[in-house]
């Protein structure tokens, strides 16, 4: 089972045993922890069967919801999220165990796409009937019946999907987004709520929960389009047209565009509110100096005054000004004779140009522009991040693919982030006393929402197994300095005892004792000094024994000077 879970096996497939494992395997969790002793530990756990009823939709709003910039702030979340997306596993439990439910799901993706479709169908036949009148009245009283039958066959169709569509992310996704704002706002949970009795629910509970129910636009949306697949039916199949917008639901790259709007929107409208106060200063003084002068050209009929009112002045300042661009569009121009008329209009007109359109409309533009860049630039950070670095251990993908098995099979098989978030699941719910070890150790750790049992830049198959990064004996790992200075050692001793045996006149003990002395200097834990000399005892015909320094390879007679360790 274990291995049947490693390559993510499902039931079926490959006769009985072999299906068996392999549907038992899709229940066995795999990760890789940091154990009490510091060293990497592979664990094997039965995840909850509410685990694989985790929604896509829910997996790709916490891989690009998450904070990827803050190191350790992913894992943080993670933590955070896990409560949240246990109660929606939990209750796609619940729902799947319906019968009414499972048919309704299937049916699900064919009423989503037919909302919109049967809206561009509906108004064609709108746009055909309104737009094209026969000459004959016997074609007209058919064309007119024709659209009758249409509109009416597909308005039922388009009432039946919408509050289909409307009853579906209700029960299924609405609840859940409603919870999480609660959470956000009041600091309590769903299940610390709902264990209360309704005697101690403050009255603003029932607000904010009617406040965040309103406040999910999608389900917003999808109540208007069935509100109006009704009106459409009883009133006018004009009111079709509005389902044309159920194209947002279908849009990623509009659902973008909105949130560039939506997410400054506090600033954006500051700064039209600030933009509508300056208009009205602006009517202030011209109602107040020369309101005569604003008047809206009628020819050949007389001129409509403009600002016979502080209010109509302001109105039509906002209107035609913000619209044309220019508030002298509405004021009559100064003759010749009238110096101070024409001085008035010149500063007056000049002014509401730069402030109001060249400043103020461009900083709101600049606002929308700007935030759109951004999600661009973040959507793509975000998703080179998940392309080439592993969300639990950070390694990149160039030393997964360079030093271990390839990244691919290291988020997928060893580091599995969602195994991690089942392995949280499978500890919160099980009885503390049947833990064993390693179990007791992480659980203590997710009590405390405490990440240090993730693998931080270590993985057991880059040789980051043992406290000190290193795994002994791991394929692919690379040898540390003192195992280097070990093998040099081995083979200085190897080659002293091959030189004595061809002397005949050294020890070969006494050689391979010096020699791994010499080395034991070099790596001294005081780092590499001039003070270690080791004697050649080999018999050179002539000359006395050597001494010989073991880091710069300096000589000298047991006679002669000392050698400086100060000396280049």
């Amino acid at each position: 089972p274990a291995a049947a879970g490693e390559h993510g096996g499902g039931p079926g497939g490959g006769g009985g045993g072999k299906g068996l494992a392999r549907g038992m395997g899709q229940y066995i969790g795999r990760c890789e922890i940091v154990n009490a002793a510091g060293n990497l530990e592979r664990v094997y756990f039965r995840m909850p069967d509410y685990c694989l009823l985790l929604t896509e939709l829910s997996k790709r709003e916490l891989l690009w919801d998450v904070d990827r910039e803050t190191p350790g702030k992913r894992l943080q979340e993670l933590f955070e999220r896990s409560d949240e997306l246990t109660r929606e596993m939990v209750h796609q439990q619940r729902l799947a165990r319906s019968p009414a439910w499972q048919l309704v799901m299937r049916h699900k993706p064919v009423a989503d796409n037919l909302v919109l479709v049967l809206a561009v169908a509906q108004n064609c036949v709108i746009v055909l009937r309104h737009s094209w009148t026969p000459n004959e009245s016997e074609h007209l009283d058919r064309l007119v019946l024709c659209e009758n039958v249409a509109n009416y066959t597909m308005g039922t169709l388009q009432l039946c999907a919408c509050v289909l569509v409307f009853c579906i992310y209700t029960i299924d996704r609405a609840p859940l987004r409603v919870w999480r704002g609660f959470r956000q706002a009041t600091g309590r949970g769903a299940d610390e709520i709902l264990s209360m009795p309704l005697s101690r629910w403050h009255a603003s509970w029932f607000l904010i929960l009617l406040y965040y129910a309103m406040a999910d636009a999608q389900l917003a949306l999808l109540a208007c389009l069935s509100f109006a697949s009704v009106l459409g039916l009883l009133v006018s199949p004009l009111w079709f047209s509005v389902h044309l917008l159920d194209i947002v639901n279908k849009s990623t790259d509009l659902q973008n565009v909105f949130k560039a709007v939506t997410l400054n929107g506090r600033s954006i409208a500051m700064t039209a509110l600030f933009g509508a106060t300056i208009i009205y200063l602006f009517a202030v003084v011209g109602y107040a100096s020369a309101a005569e002068v604003f008047v809206l050209g009628n020819y050949p009929d007389e001129d409509v005054p403009m600002c016979t009112s502080l209010f109509s002045c302001f109105l039509n300042a906002l209107n035609e000004g913000l619209r044309s661009g220019d508030i002298g569009s509405f004021m009559e121009p100064a003759t010749e004779a009238d110096v101070g008329g024409y001085a008035f209009r010149f500063a007056y007109q000049l002014s509401f140009w730069a402030i109001v359109i060249t400043v103020l409309l461009n900083i709101i533009f600049g606002l929308i522009i700007d935030t759109f860049s951004e999600l661009r630039s973040l959507h793509a950070a975000i998703k080179n991040h998940m392309e080439n670095t592993c969300f639990i251990c950070g390694l990149d993908r160039f030393t997964l693919d360079t030093r271990g098995p390839g990244f691919d099979h290291h988020v997928k098989h060893e580091h599995n982030m969602w195994s991690y978030l089942q392995l949280i699941v499978y500890l919160k719910q099980k009885d503390p006393t049947e833990l064993n070890g390693w179990e007791q150790h992480v659980a203590a750790k997710v009590a405390q929402q405490d990440a240090s049992f993730f693998p931080q830049n270590r993985a057991l198959s880059v040789g980051g197994g043992e406290a000190n990064g290193g795994e002994a004996g791991s394929e692919g790992a690379v040898p540390t300095v003192g195992e280097q200075l070990k093998q040099l050692a081995e083979t200085q001793a190897r080659m002293a005892e091959a030189l004595a045996q061809l002397s005949g006149s050294a020890s070969p003990s006494r050689l391979t004792t010096r020699a791994s002395s010499s080395l034991a200097v070099r790596s001294g834990a005081g780092g590499p000094a001039h003070d270690g000399l080791t004697r050649c005892d080999l018999p050179r015909a002539g000359h006395p024994p050597i001494l010989q320094c073991c880091h710069c390879s300096a000589g000298r007679s047991p006679a002669g000077p000392s050698h400086s360790p100060a000396a280049p």
